[in-house]
Formats: structure tokens, sequence, C-alpha cells
């Protein structure tokens, strides 16, 4: 049974404004244009006070809070709207960002200043888990994101996998590519690279023997991902809300740049269509979210010349906006469902056909 804990001495809120029983928090940055869609649906269908938006760069300077061992209050000076643990039931962590430091002319105060914050944001996260539901919770998310156990994890449940390894050795390396028939790298974590002062995408790229005997001390600056490449027909990407999932299948072989890696093209010249998966993989898919204890994922499959989808990885915190866009599939509406602030549009019919 749920405690409910009362308080006395509520903040007051900057602007009158009445605090609905049931809000969507949704942790975020001010650079967020999956939000910013997701605020404009519930805006639509006239949902919008039940939504507080945490831009999480602006913490030491918006926010007016206490956390103590009877739960929390928070209120926004921008914009007055204030959550407490009673009203906050469901937090969408989306696209949090670093809290900028407080202007003070001593670093070391800043630093500490902002440190402080960090810890008070930590303690609204970790203590909102006890009231509401998160998607996805944080200690899911941390240990999904990384991609060496979820290879690990959809090996041991039967998902198929490439060949693959991990090293900082040349040596390794160089006997891993005299094995398989064709190998491309990947990043172990962050997509992109600074150099120079610019940033740089770090693509999937098919490698050779040569590439390593080259130059074998790249190899030793960092891990890289080395994986049997696949020759593909296509890639699908899979997104799951809850017990929902919808498979779109990527024609990256239509277009030269995105034969190896799909995001080389503009998604908007690749044509994206909704398909059915086969039992099997749903199977998969299912057993995958519950090892991980997720709620929400995109996956991302390569389909090989049989047929089969060959697992690539999962992001627990994916971007989906440019797949409802270009399938036509109503994405938002099954977020906002997961959510439990389910839409009171229709859900798109080609939704129901591939979805549980």
């Amino acid at each position: 049974m749920k405690v409910r804990r009362r308080f006395c001495g509520k903040l007051q809120p900057g602007t009158q404004w009445r605090m609905p029983s049931r809000q969507l928090l949704i942790v975020t940055s001010k650079d967020d244009p999956h939000c910013d869609h997701v605020i404009a649906r519930l805006n639509q269908i006239g949902r919008g006070k039940s939504v507080v938006r945490l831009n999480t760069e602006d913490f030491a300077t918006n926010c007016v809070y206490w956390i103590s061992e009877k739960g929390f209050e928070f209120r926004l000076r921008d914009s007055g709207k204030e959550f407490t643990h009673e009203t906050v039931k469901s937090v969408w962590y989306r696209r949090p960002e670093k809290i900028h430091p407080l202007d003070h002319q001593d670093e070391g105060v800043r630093d500490f200043c902002r440190m402080q914050h960090d810890a008070a944001l930590r303690g609204l996260y970790f203590i909102s888990h006890v009231y509401a539901r998160w998607v996805n919770p944080l200690p899911s998310l941390h240990r999904a994101r990384n991609k060496l156990q979820q290879l690990d994890c959809a090996a041991r449940l039967g998902i198929l996998t490439p060949r693959t390894v991990v090293t900082n050795d040349a040596s390794v390396a160089r006997r891993f590519l005299d094995t398989v028939s064709a190998v491309c790298i990947k990043s172990l974590d962050q997509p992109n690279f600074r150099y120079a002062g610019r940033l740089y995408p770090f693509y999937t790229r098919i490698i050779s023997a040569r590439d390593i005997d080259n130059d074998p001390g790249s190899v030793e600056l960092a891990p890289v991902i080395f994986q049997e490449y696949i020759g593909k027909l296509s890639d699908v990407r899979v997104t799951v809300f809850g017990e929902r999932i919808v498979a779109v299948k990527i024609h990256s072989q239509d277009n030269e740049f995105s034969k190896v890696d799909f995001r080389g093209a503009a998604p908007h010249l690749l044509k994206h269509e909704v398909i059915n998966l086969a039992e099997e993989t749903e199977r998969g898919i299912r057993a995958f979210m519950a090892d991980q204890k997720l709620v929400f994922a995109a996956f991302d499959f390569v389909e090989d010349a049989d047929g089969n989808l060959i697992f690539v990885e999962c992001n627990p915190n994916g971007q989906w906006l440019w797949v409802e866009k270009l399938a036509a599939v109503d994405l938002t509406g099954l977020l906002l469902e997961c959510l439990g602030l389910g839409s009171n549009d229709p859900v798109d019919s080609t939704v129901a056909a591939t979805s549980s």
C-alpha cells in the first residue's frame, strides 16, 4: 500500500496555476525535438497542463525545491509550475544535459554549488522511482546502454548476433580479421568524436587486414568493436513501448551512402515501411526487454540474404520521431499510452497490425 505523506509550508507558485493530480515529468533539455513534439500532442488533446518539462541545464537557476524523508516538492521559476511526489505519476527520462554552474566569480565555489545541485537532482530521480512509472528506470537504463552486455544478453536469449570481438590489442584484431570474411568497426560508446575543434560521426565502416597492419597503434588508443559484417538486404528498426512492438523496414541498400550504415544517408531519402515480425523474433525481443527490465527501447537489426534478422544493438533511449513521420505510424500515441497518458486520438491501423 502506498503511504501518502502530508507536509506543511508548501512552496508558493510564482503564477496562478492549479496543479493536476496526475502529472508527467519530462526530464530533458532545451534542445529536444522529441519533447517538443510530445508536448504539442498533449496540448492538442487537452492534456498540456498535466506535463512538466524539466530542462536540467537550468536546474540550478530555475528550480526552487525541498527534498526530505517526507518526499519532495519543486517549483519552476519560469513557468510557475509545481510537482510533488504525490502528483508525478510518470517520468520520461528523455535527454538531460549537465547542470550549468551558477554565476559566481570563484571557480571553486561554482563547482561546489553545481555538485550540490547535481546531488539534489539525482535525489529527485531515485526518490521518484518509488512513486512514479519511469520510462526507463535509471538502473535499467544505465545497464542496458552498454553494448557489450547487450550482445551477451541477446546471445544468451538465442537471438542471432554477429561474431564480435572488442579489443585494444592490434594482434587480437588482426587474428579476428583472418577468421571472418568481412569485418566492420563500430564505436563502443559515443557515436561522435571531436578532432581539431570539429565534430565527426563515427559511422560503421568495413575495414581490411591492411588497415590494421598499416596503423596498429590506432587500435591501441582505445577499445574498438570489430564485428562480422553481414551482407544485408535491409535494416529493420524495432521500437518497443511496453507491450507494443512496431517494426519498420528501412530500404538502406537503395542508396550508396546508407549501404553499410543507414545513418549515412538522410532518412527521408530512404523508404520506410511497417512490417510484421516473425513470432520467434517478437519472443526474443520481449525476452530481451524483460531481462533488461526496460519499458521502452529501439532495436536495430539487419536482414541477411536469407531473410533472417540479425541483432545489431539496442538503444534504450533511442529516437523514433523520424520513424513516425516516414513510416506514417503513430508512435507518439504509443509513448503516451506507455506513460499512462493515453491519447484520445485513434491509434493508426498499421500499429494495430504489428503490435500486441
